[in-house]
């Protein structure tokens, strides 16, 4: 019996290995043939993933929502099911797909090759409007321009805890007085970069350094550090928590931040 038993797991599991690739397959020709005019509606049909149960309940049978954030015109919807990984970038006042990948789940690797991305007509437009607003030029290849990587804002997650790998980076934008640099971070389309550039700037003048802004840069300092957009967040106390940029961004909360890193090797 145990034989038996042994031999059907095994073809189950032959059979999900073979099937996979097959799958994995039809999905990524599905994205490219809907790169034109695709819909999260459809998106969903050809994953099998049930539309209402992802927005109204938060869940996908047999699968894991494992974020969904909302940046104002789109909403970034990260996601597995069964046997895929998803990132899904979705237009909240058409629910066209802006962008999308797709990757075996529990895949872990450094080449991009292994995970098929696709950009949708309608992201450009989107882009195109980020630039006009905020003045600058947005190269996706950029982990720090683009909206598709996802960060975590802190300047230390748990007790005695790291900073986060952007964290550290600001740090050093800090100690050489990169202000180019982290008036660009304000600037791009991705809401926990902006947040680090913009307490980059304050940690800047709190340090005695003239911020030498053009009128247009201090207007957009001003309307980042007012946006509600909800952000992955961590503290001393909060490993893996979330906060509007707003809240992280008063200028309240940026000195009591300063008061305990002035003095910390970060900053020396």
């Amino acid at each position: 019996m145990k034989i038996i038993s042994t031999i059907l797991l095994t073809l189950i599991f032959c059979g999900t290995a073979f099937a996979q690739p097959s799958e994995l397959k039809r999905i990524e020709t599905g994205l490219e043939e809907g790169k034109d005019n695709m819909s999260v509606s459809s998106l969903f049909e050809l994953i099998n993933v049930d539309k209402d149960q992802f927005f109204n309940q938060n869940k996908i049978e047999g699968g894991t929502i494992y974020a969904v954030r909302n940046y104002g015109s789109y909403q970034k919807l990260a996601f597995a099911t069964t046997w895929f990984d998803f990132t899904v970038l979705m237009d909240n006042s058409t629910e066209k797909v802006l962008y999308s990948t797709v990757a075996i789940s529990g895949v872990k690797s450094p080449n991009k090759d292994d995970i098929f991305q696709q950009y949708h007509n309608s992201f450009a437009k989107h882009v195109k409007a980020h630039e006009k607003k905020f003045g600058v030029k947005i190269n996706l290849e950029d982990e720090d321009m683009s909206p598709l990587n996802s960060f975590t804002f802190g300047t230390g997650c748990g007790w005695n805890g790291p900073l986060p790998e952007k964290g550290m980076k600001m740090f050093e934008l800090i100690k050489s007085g990169d202000q180019t640099t982290l008036m660009n971070w304000v600037k791009s389309m991705n809401p926990s970069i902006q947040a680090y550039g913009v307490m980059g700037l304050h940690f800047l003048k709190k340090k005695g350094k003239t911020l030498t802004l053009k009128k247009k840069d201090k207007k957009v300092l001003g309307a980042v550090k007012s946006q509600k957009t909800v952000i992955d967040y961590c503290s001393n106390i909060d490993l893996n928590a979330t906060t509007p940029m707003n809240m992280v961004l008063s200028d309240f909360y940026l000195d009591s931040i300063w008061e305990l890193y002035k003095n910390s090797k970060y900053l020396r």
